[in-house]
């Protein structure tokens, strides 16, 4: 009977017909009740095999290019039964199976895809590819065994698309599913400056496999680095080798290159063949190559939120990422590493660690403040001194190792150079470093510091983030000057006490109205320009306020005064009682007052 339903569902008609019926549900409850059958089953798995094979084909045939019959049949059924006969049956029984499940799926069907989903779909089928591999060492010699794997990859392919949501995978994360899940690149023999042979064969597989890993890093489980570092690689032969996590590390650092002749050997490894006719197809090996370190370097970066850099058992997988910074030969491994440290020293002490003592990052990190780094690496470089900065700590062992003056070197404060993250977080940096450390704030101000190069970008920067980080760097400035009775202090306070100090103060009280701890900061910083600034300091702030933003390509149909907006903000209702006090004593300091009845002001030159 199912070898008769399979020839006739070839036909388009009987297809278009039989999705009207029952037909479709009652084939796939037989799928379900062979399952059912399992564990009571008095004859051999190979007839019970064969009858699941042939109502496999069934089902294959029947969803083909069909959505009405799609509509009616149940994948998840098939994903049951696969799982419950633990890879018992035959591999033409489980080619017939996973031939039904790519039908429903390839063309995107959402109900069949999302079906699978619920289930433990991506589990199974990476269990069922692996043994499939195995079975068919080497690649190509049993051609079912390669068709289960080649599909068993696919399936997973469309149904974990680059969307994904990290739950929505069912992925059950134990190391046993990540074996399977990394068995593909596995098997991969690790050489430095080519592509192995078995690379042709198993390419697709990789991809699909970097590409889910990365999915499941995303979801940043506490539990992955473990994972990763006990799950073991294998060898074509299923004899465990290596960590996973070390593979993968070593995966990523290979060239991806491959020879332009048929030479086969090379210290034992062999070589892609290639010659000039087979140009295109290396070309979109060494794409391919490189996308799954692309994908592998994702999850390392999601892996390092989870491993502190001074944990153990991870020393291994920080040693070399040291070595990549320090190698400093590829791009992209030094922005994973910058990356990684950034997001691995999340906590003061680690941030302090790593730029103190034998193993200090600080003479690499300083070497890279170059306006030669690629622009991703300056990215990842910022960000990772950003961290570093935050502790106290750091600020005057950063500032002495030349951060400060190689920022203005890197020309970060060059806005026509640089990316808007760069601009950010060089201002970002200087700010931190200034936050109660005089030694850097007089570098900052002093003549050949980078306080002009900040302002140049100021002026000419629509970013409302670049633009709140230089006031509240000015504001850390005046505080940490204040502090100081030196003469070194006085200068910098009298350089300070300018028209375009004010006046970004000013912006910053106004265009970062809807934050009131931004508007507090610029109050505080305009209190402590007129209390020790020099000269006509008062008026100058006075009239800064009192003429408004300063912000370029800025349109405002409000009114323009900085002052007014700022006494509205004093007196909304529920101000807290500090912000109302700095409003109330810069307004006293301007010779400033406030009727909060009709909102009338009135200034005493």
């Amino acid at each position: 009977m199912p070898c008769a339903l399979a020839d006739i569902s070839l036909q388009d008609d009987v297809r278009i017909e039989a999705g009207h019926t029952d037909l479709p549900r009652l084939v796939s409850k037989v799928v379900s009740l062979i399952r059912h059958e399992l564990p009571t089953w008095t004859h051999t798995r190979q007839d019970l095999g064969q009858l699941a094979e042939q109502q496999g084909r069934v089902v294959a045939n029947f969803v083909a290019d069909c959505d009405l019959v799609c509509d009616a049949t149940y994948p998840e059924n098939v994903i049951d039964l696969i799982h419950e006969s633990a890879i018992s049956f035959p591999m033409s029984t489980y080619y017939s199976l996973l031939a039904s499940l790519v039908n429903l799926v390839i063309d995107g069907h959402e109900r069949s895809i999302n079906a699978l989903l619920q289930t433990s779909a991506v589990s199974v089928l990476t269990k069922l590819a692996k043994h499939a591999m195995l079975a068919s060492s080497p690649p190509g010699s049993e051609p079912i065994s390669s068709g289960v794997m080649e599909w068993s990859w696919s399936v997973i392919d469309i149904i974990v698309n680059p969307t994904a949501e990290p739950d929505e995978t069912n992925l059950q994360t134990n190391v046993d599913t990540i074996q399977d899940l990394y068995s593909p690149l596995s098997t991969i023999p690790i050489v430095s400056d080519f592509i192995p042979a078995d690379f042709n064969h198993t390419s697709p597989f990789c991809l699909v496999a970097s590409r889910v890993l990365e999915v499941v890093a995303s979801a940043n489980l506490t539990s992955l680095p473990a994972l990763l570092l006990g799950a073991r690689t294998m060898d074509i032969y299923g004899k465990s080798q290596t960590s996973v996590l070390y593979h993968m590390l070593s995966f990523i650092e290979t060239t991806p290159t491959t020879r332009e002749s048929g030479t086969v050997t090379e210290g034992g490894g062999q070589v892609l063949e290639t010659g000039h006719e087979d140009a295109d197809a290396t070309n979109t090996l060494e794409q391919t190559f490189k996308q799954i370190q692309t994908n592998l370097i994702h999850v390392i970066i999601h892996l390092s939120t989870g491993v502190a850099t001074d944990e153990t058992s991870f020393r291994g997988f920080w040693d070399s990422l040291r070595e990549w910074l320090r190698s400093g030969s590829r791009e992209e491994l030094v922005e994973c590493a910058l990356v990684a440290f950034g997001n691995g020293s999340a906590k003061d002490q680690l941030a302090i660690d790593l730029i103190t003592g034998e193993r200090s990052l600080l003479p690499v990190l300083v070497e890279l403040l170059e306006p030669t780094s690629p622009p991703r690496v300056q990215h990842a470089l910022i960000g990772l001194l950003r961290n570093l900065s935050v502790p106290a700590g750091n600020r005057l062992v950063l500032g002495q190792a030349g951060v400060i003056s190689r920022l203005g070197s890197m020309e970060a404060f060059r806005s026509e150079k640089q990316l808007p993250s760069v601009h950010r977080g060089a201002v970002e940096i200087l700010k931190l470093l200034c936050r109660d450390n005089l030694v850097n704030t007089l570098h900052v101000v002093g003549q050949d510091g980078p306080l002009k190069s900040v302002f140049s970008l100021y002026d000419t920067c629509a970013d409302p983030a670049v633009r709140a980080e230089t006031g509240r760097l000015l504001v850390n400035l005046l505080h940490s000057l204040s502090k100081s009775s030196t003469s070194e202090s006085a200068e910098g306070l009298r350089r300070l006490c300018s028209v375009q100090v004010c006046s970004i103060l000013c912006d910053l009280s106004k265009e970062g109205s809807k934050h009131p701890v931004l508007v507090n900061e610029a109050v505080i910083g305009l209190n402590l320009l007129v209390t020790f600034g020099r000269g006509d300091i008062v008026n100058m702030v006075r009239n800064e306020l009192e003429s408004g933003t300063t912000a370029p390509e800025t349109e405002s149909t409000c009114d323009p005064s900085a002052l007014r907006a700022l006494i509205l903000f004093m007196e909304r209702p529920g101000q807290s009682m500090e912000i109302r006090h700095n409003c109330e004593t810069l307004l006293s300091k301007l010779g400033v007052q406030s009727d909060a009845g009709d909102r009338r002001m009135t200034a005493s030159r």
